[in-house]
C-alpha cells in the first residue's frame, strides 16, 4: 500500500519510512483534528485518538493499532509527555521538529543489543554458556515441569529404550 504525497514533504530515501509517513502525517493540513505539531514545533500530540486510528493511520500504514503505532515510536526513542494544561500526551524526540526533516537521518531506532535475550547472537552465546555450565537442561526441566522433550525425534532402538525404561548405555 502506497501513503499520499504531499508535494511540501520531500520523502528522504536514507530515513526509515516510519519516520517520513510521521512526518508527511503532521505536515498534512488533512489530519490537524487528530494530530499536530506542538505550538513550539518541538513535539506532537494526537489530539483525537480515535479518528486518527480510524482514519490517519490505516492511510499510511499496514494497520491501525495505535498500541503499534506507540511501540514503533518508542523504538525510535521518542519520549512521551504530558500536556498539563491538557491532559493529552506529547511525543518528543531531540531531532523531530517541524521545518527541520533535515534531521530525520539522525533520529535512529534502538539497537536490540541493549535487550540481550531479544538478539539472535546474544541468545546464542547465552545458551552456550548455559549448556557448558549444566544449567540449560535444569532450566527447561524447571520450565517444563521436568518432561524434557527432545528436539530431534530418537531411533527405534532409543525409542525402544525409553519405552522399557531402560537407561543410557544399558
Amino acid at each position: 500500500m502506497s501513503y499520499p504525497t504531499h508535494s511540501f514533504v520531500n520523502y528522504q530515501h536514507n530515513v526509515p519510512s516510519f519516520l517520513n509517513k510521521i512526518y508527511a502525517i503532521l505536515s498534512s493540513n488533512e489530519n490537524l483534528d487528530s494530530i499536530s505539531w506542538s505550538e513550539d514545533g518541538t513535539a506532537f500530540m494526537i489530539l483525537d485518538q480515535n479518528r486518527f486510528c480510524n482514519t490517519v493511520l490505516p492511510l499510511y500504514f499496514k494497520h491501525s493499532n495505535y498500541s503499534s503505532f506507540i511501540r514503533q515510536l518508542n523504538m525510535y526513542d521518542f519520549q512521551k509527555l504530558k500536556n498539563v494544561n491538557t491532559n493529552q500526551s506529547l511525543f518528543f524526540h531531540p531531532k523531530f521538529i517541524r521545518d527541520r526533516q533535515d534531521l530525520l537521518i539522525e533520529v535512529i531506532r534502538k539497537s536490540n543489543s541493549r535487550h540481550p535475550m531479544r538478539n539472535s547472537r546474544n541468545r546464542s552465546n547465552l545458551n552456550l554458556a548455559a549448556l557448558q555450565n549444566g544449567l540449560l537442561s535444569q532450566a527447561t526441566s524447571a520450565i517444563t515441569g521436568g518432561v524434557l522433550r527432545p528436539r530431534i525425534s530418537a531411533s527405534p532402538q532409543r525409542q525402544n529404550q525409553i519405552g522399557s525404561g531402560s537407561s543410557f548405555g544399558a
